[in-house]
């Protein structure tokens, strides 16, 4: 996979679309990255999240989700995902054909989600958490749902400038 990133409103598109095993790859790396370089974040007192990299097939995002945070039940618009925790501990609650299911999000590794799933992701720890959340098409549209499943709103997420370009400008700047 050619991987491209954003350099002020360019693009530069990469050659192949990314996997499932390459999005968990990105976002498990990005995730271990975070982790040895955080420092000590206030606790935020709602979700917070900013775009790091926006290439033509895939955009990566961080969100720190505060203690009892969560983001109620969504799908990604068609695109796909994995996440990954950098820090503290999620849950994903994921609605499907046998009900309701429950997995721990911990760091270490990826979690994938299908471009059909519907799901929410919760904060219920005892601390804030930090996750690496990857998405193929580049996330442009979530949709939301009510407790019985029926569509609620469309949102179109915003087309947010990536910070992580720069540093790598910089690194390959001084190579």
């Amino acid at each position: 996979m050619t991987v491209g990133v954003v350099h002020g409103p360019e693009r530069i598109e990469s050659e192949t679309e990314p996997t499932v095993a390459e999005l968990c790859s990105i976002a498990s790396g990005l995730a271990a990255a975070l982790r040895r370089e955080a420092v000590d974040l206030p606790d935020p007192d709602r979700r917070q999240w900013r775009r790091l990299i926006s290439t033509g097939d895939f955009d990566a995002w961080v969100i720190h989700w505060p203690k009892g945070g969560s983001v109620d039940p969504h799908d990604h618009g068609g695109s796909f995902g994995a996440v990954s925790v950098v820090s503290g501990a999620l849950t994903e609650l994921r609605d499907g054909p046998v009900g309701r299911t429950t997995e721990q999000l911990r760091p270490g590794g990826a979690h994938e989600v299908p471009a059909d799933a519907v799901h929410d992701i919760v904060n219920d720890g005892p601390s804030s958490a930090v996750s690496v959340h990857v998405y193929s098409p580049p996330l442009s549209t979530m949709v939301f749902y009510d407790a019985d499943g029926h569509e609620v709103r469309s949102e179109a997420v915003e087309a947010e400038r990536a910070v992580w370009p720069e540093v790598i400008s910089s690194m390959a700047a001084t190579a």
